[in-house]
């Protein structure tokens, strides 16, 4: 401990000295520019966006209270998260438990 605290102790010294050394005062160079833009000449996109038809199927795997694993299937659109498809198996997960926290499906 008394190592750990000596350890410390020269590594804040030495950090201290280090940025009481530091008289680097530079001045600011370049310019600054500032580009504005019309509303009215704006164009986002003339093209449709095509949609996609594919979807995606996810495996979820969770255990309950009781050491039984349950995995939940969930099938998706394309675009769909991670995070939207874990809400949506622990959702039903989480409504097929009994009061013991066993998976009741």
């Amino acid at each position: 401990m008394k190592r750990l605290f000596l350890a410390t102790f020269c590594l804040a010294l030495g950090a201290g000295a280090f940025a009481a050394d530091a008289k680097t005062t530079k001045p600011a160079t370049g310019k600054a520019t500032v580009k504005t833009a019309n509303g009215n000449n704006i164009v986002v996109s003339t093209k449709k966006q095509e949609v996609s038809q594919f979807r995606i199927q996810r495996q979820i795997l969770t255990q309950d209270l009781c050491g039984n694993h349950i995995v939940v299937y969930v099938s998706g659109p394309n675009n769909s998260t991670w995070l939207q498809m874990y809400d949506c198996a622990t959702t039903y997960v989480s409504q097929h438990l009994d009061s013991n926290g066993c998976f009741n499906g």
